[in-house]
């Protein structure tokens, strides 16, 4: 059986001197295409586009898609001027991701979004975010941060019932934290399957679809020592319509 191909979003990349010299670099974290081809997938890397014509080639090529993790999301995006608080962010790239995403829901092919992609699922549905959780939610007690090692498991979080996530983990399951945003009014057809224990929302699902999973942690940092983040990689490569590994 050949293996599906996994299409990832990638973003843009300044250097120290990059805006005098023009250069302007595509990244993504090995990671990613990583987790991917380990678990029988093959890794296609996106680079940021908002053509439509561009996104809708891959919509035809690819079987699945990840939307990776990355800066904060331009606010004005969910109808809220940036605080002090939001860090870097390219507006140009969010609304390319964006488009994407309405693109493969509509053509219902699978798609995971990891911490920023989760969020940015759950913006291209209407939803809107927290810029910074340490200074916007009062009840959050367990240090959501960008400091944290990245493969080391942090807090537990707690999974609702028939849910992807309760049929990969069961009810609860460790994860790393590496983000200071995170969801905030939830977006339409998407519906709430886990959350840490002070109540910051950790994934989100759309029922509908075929397979709509995002996923606020890191698994692609933990997958190497995690055989429950293989799991999750591999039951996304097989929804895809290949073999996992």
């Amino acid at each position: 059986m050949c293996r599906p191909i996994i299409g990832i979003t990638s973003t843009r990349l300044f250097r120290n001197g990059d805006m005098l010299t023009g250069k302007v670099r595509t990244f993504l974290n090995e990671d990613y295409t990583r987790s991917i081809e380990l678990s029988g997938g093959i890794p296609v890397i996106i680079p940021p586009t908002c053509s439509v014509e561009v996104l809708n080639q891959y919509i035809d090529m690819c079987d699945g898609f990840v939307i990776a993790g990355g800066k904060d999301i331009h606010p004005l995006l969910y109808d809220t001027e940036p605080s002090s608080n939001c860090l870097d962010f390219d507006k140009s790239v969010d609304e390319g991701h964006i488009k994407l995403i309405n693109l493969v829901l509509e053509a219902d092919k699978p798609i995971l979004g990891i911490c920023r992609g989760a969020q940015l699922i759950n913006v291209a549905c209407g939803g809107s975010l927290y810029q910074d959780i340490e200074k916007e939610v009062p009840f959050e007690t367990q240090g959501h941060r960008f400091t944290f090692i990245g493969s080391d498991e942090v807090h537990y979080i707690k999974i609702e019932k028939n849910t992807i996530l309760d049929t990969l983990f069961g009810n609860r399951i460790c994860v790393n934290s590496i983000h200071h945003q995170s969801i905030k009014d939830l977006g339409k057809g998407l519906i709430i399957s886990a959350v840490s224990n002070d109540g910051i929302i950790e994934g989100v699902e759309m029922p509908d679809k075929k397979f709509v999973l995002g996923v606020q942690w890191h698994p692609e940092m933990m997958f190497i020592n995690s055989d429950e983040m293989k799991s999750l990689f591999s039951s996304f490569v097989r929804i895809t319509g290949g073999e996992p590994k």
